[in-house]
């Protein structure tokens, strides 16, 4: 049962991961069936209580729409001053996602899932911004930012919540 669910929530993932990618727009049945999977995981694979589970959903949708509507107003202020139109970096979808990871982990994963996808996606924005090849492309650039996020649910799938609990340590 457990490898099926891995398996599913993964496929799950990629199907997320690949659609974003090659349209910028996700199903939102896919985003509905990745909290669902994420959560049915969580609960019978993990088993990590509801309520860890419902709060770290709630704290990492939270953290997503902050960066959304910290972008939005971003992306508005420079289409003022640059007379471009410049695209959000953060969408919808991954808020979603976002939700999705903390409701698969729970607090604590959900926000090691959040600080590397966020890690992850900002490194590889600044890599394709540095090869554009003039200041008008560089700031119509775009990319998806769900690929990053997923991997860094896979990586937290993989280390567990090492990682944030060794930061937490550290403060």
């Amino acid at each position: 049962m457990s490898i099926s669910l891995l398996i599913s929530l993964l496929l799950i993932w990629a199907l997320i991961a690949w659609q974003d990618v090659r349209t910028h727009h996700v199903f939102l049945w896919l985003l509905i069936a990745n909290v669902g999977f994420g959560v049915v995981y969580g609960i019978y694979v993990l088993e990590r209580p509801v309520i860890d589970l419902g709060l770290g959903g709630f704290i990492s949708y939270g953290l997503g729409d902050l960066i959304f509507r910290g972008g939005v107003a971003y992306a508005r202020s420079q289409r003022s001053r640059l007379a471009l139109d410049v695209p959000t970096p953060f969408g919808r979808a991954d808020v979603w996602v976002l939700g999705a990871l903390g409701a698969t982990f729970g607090v604590l994963g959900g926000l090691q899932a959040c600080l590397l996808g966020l890690l992850i996606g900002g490194v590889w924005a600044l890599i394709k911004w540095q090869v554009a090849s003039t200041r008008t492309a560089r700031w119509q650039i775009t990319f998806a930012y769900t690929p990053s996020l997923l991997l860094a649910g896979c990586i937290t799938l993989w280390l567990g919540t090492g990682l944030i609990e060794l930061l937490l340590r550290g403060f």
